[in-house]
């Protein structure tokens, strides 16, 4: 009986750490921003957006948060998709699963600025899994 508690118990608090932060914190993903070398005359730069992934899970989906330098506009952006009635809030398009330890890259904005500033980029959601699941969206791929 005294094995079967411990059992149990164990199982409880693997559940409870297993679930998902209601929010993300720093230490989870990465978010990097690297300006590319190609710039246009009229001050326009890009740069690439790296999400690491520090968690001890599988990453399915971010949301974030774009903010540009004031003064600064976004032209135009790959590889993501912003959410519907807002302005500054995106998701990654139909990324593959960034694992632990992996990075996602192929993110790339445009942004119009004179001053040099970097765009400042904060993860409002993180949907993972753990690493032995599939993503929601992995299943509707292989159907």
């Amino acid at each position: 009986m005294k094995n079967l508690l411990e059992f149990f118990l164990l199982f409880v608090f693997a559940t409870f750490i297993a679930k998902d932060c209601a929010q993300p914190n720093e230490s989870q993903l990465i978010v990097e921003t690297e300006e590319l070398a190609l710039r246009a005359e009229n001050g326009s730069r890009n740069y690439h957006l790296k999400f690491i992934n520090n968690m001890m899970k599988k990453v399915c989906q971010v949301t974030f948060q774009l903010k540009v330098p004031s003064g600064s506009t976004l032209e135009s952006y790959r590889n993501m998709e912003r959410i519907s009635g807002t302005l500054d809030q995106f998701t990654l398009s139909d990324i593959d699963p960034i694992f632990p330890g992996q990075s996602y890259d192929q993110a790339v904005i445009t942004v119009n600025s004179n001053d040099g500033q970097a765009p400042e980029i904060t993860v409002i959601e993180i949907n993972s899994v753990l690493s032995t699941e599939k993503c929601p969206k992995e299943t509707l791929r292989k159907r």
